[in-house]
C-alpha cells in the first residue's frame, strides 16, 4: 500500500478505513528494520478502547504500516524519519522530515529539523540559506510533480466511545 492510500485513509476520518490500515499493521517488534528502510512518522495516533494512545508509522521502501504503543515520545509530525536502536520500538527521531512524497513513495524534499517540542506545532518553521518557509501539511506529489493532495502534519483520534 503506497503512502498516499495510507495517508488517504486515516486523514479521511471515515473509521471502517482507519480501522483497515490499523487491522493490516505489523507491531514494531516484529518489523525487521533494514539499511534501507525509511520509516516515517505518519503524524496519527490512536486511542484504542482500552485508553491506550498507539502510533502509526509507515516504511516507504517496503510499504508496510507500523503500529507501536505510544510511549517513546516521538514527536507527532507527519513525515517524521524515526528508527529503532536496540529496542522493539522504534525510539529515535531523526532529524529530517519530509515534506513532499511522491506517489511512487520517493522522498522529493527535505528538510533539517530540530528535535524539540516546537515540531509539534500547527506550523513548521524551516530555515534555509536565506528564506524561512512555513510548512502546515505533507504535500503528494504525481509523476510531473503537480501537487495532488495535501494532509495534515498530524492528528489524535479515539476509535471507541467510553
Amino acid at each position: 500500500m503506497k503512502y498516499q492510500e495510507v495517508a488517504e485513509a486515516l486523514y479521511s476520518k471515515n473509521r471502517n478505513e482507519i480501522q483497515h490500515i490499523i487491522n493490516h499493521s505489523l507491531e514494531a517488534k516484529h518489523f525487521e528494520q533494514k539499511i534501507s528502510s525509511m520509516v516515517i512518522h505518519t503524524g496519527f495516533i490512536f486511542t484504542s478502547k482500552n485508553d491506550i494512545q498507539s502510533v502509526l508509522l509507515y516504511d516507504l521502501s517496503t510499504e508496510q504500516v507500523i503500529r507501536q504503543s505510544n510511549n517513546e515520545h516521538l514527536p507527532q509530525l507527519n513525515g517524521l524519519l524515526v528508527i529503532k536502536v536496540n529496542a522493539g520500538n522504534f525510539n529515535i527521531p531523526i532529524p529530517l522530515f519530509f515534506s513532499h512524497i511522491k506517489n511512487n513513495n520517493e522522498v522529493y524534499r527535505y528538510h533539517h529539523v530540530e528535535i524539540d517540542r516546537k515540531l509539534e506545532a500547527d506550523c513548521i518553521t524551516i530555515y534555509e540559506k536565506d528564506t524561512i518557509i512555513a510548512i502546515r501539511s505533507i504535500t503528494l506529489l504525481d509523476g510531473h510533480l503537480g501537487t495532488l493532495k495535501e494532509y495534515p502534519l498530524r492528528e489524535t483520534l479515539r476509535l471507541h466511545n467510553r
